[in-house]
């Protein structure tokens, strides 16, 4: 029974990692041509000599020759930095937090501090940064993009219902 369930699981797979590297309709692009840099919009069409993009701002359609192009990137969806803001906030009430902790526990009128007192005054001081950090990152948002080869574009036509698709595969 195992077998058979893996042998149905690894045409799935390789269905999964080719989808990746297709541009269907609709699809964020930014590109670069000879006189352009980071024209953003959306896919439409792709032939032999020409793609085709919606504009994201003037909602217009935008016609390149590929000759021109000379970078073409794929968006791969917008991220937060919530862990990366975490980390700096972290590493903030550590080195400020273990200063304190450590001005406080040698001062000759407090006198030495026990390792809970220790441990519990680091919890407090490096909690809140941490936190602030994560929240501050969850706030920055920003789009990963994908560089496509353009030396490796492949156009195909797909029958869809009463009409074709034409779609874009990039191998990579």
């Amino acid at each position: 029974m195992r077998r058979v369930l893996l042998l149905l699981l690894i045409p799935l797979s390789f269905t999964s990692l080719a989808a990746q590297d297709t541009l269907s309709a609709g699809d964020k692009v930014r590109l670069s041509t000879v006189q352009q840099r980071g024209v953003v919009g959306y896919w439409v069409s792709l032939d032999d000599n020409q793609l085709t993009l919606r504009s994201e701002t003037h909602h217009s359609s935008l016609v390149l020759p590929l000759a021109s192009l000379t970078k073409l990137e794929v968006s791969q969806g917008i991220t937060s930095h919530t862990g990366l803001g975490a980390g700096i906030g972290f590493v903030i009430g550590t080195v400020v937090g273990g200063a304190l902790v450590i001005g406080v526990c040698t001062d000759e009128f407090l006198g030495p501090c026990t390792t809970g007192q220790v441990a519990s005054a680091l919890a407090l001081l490096i909690l809140p940064p941490t936190a602030l950090g994560a929240l501050i990152g969850l706030a920055i948002r920003t789009e990963q993009w994908k560089e496509v080869p353009l030396d490796r574009i492949r156009v195909s036509l797909t029958p869809r219902g009463h009409g074709l698709e034409v779609s874009a595969k990039f191998v990579f």
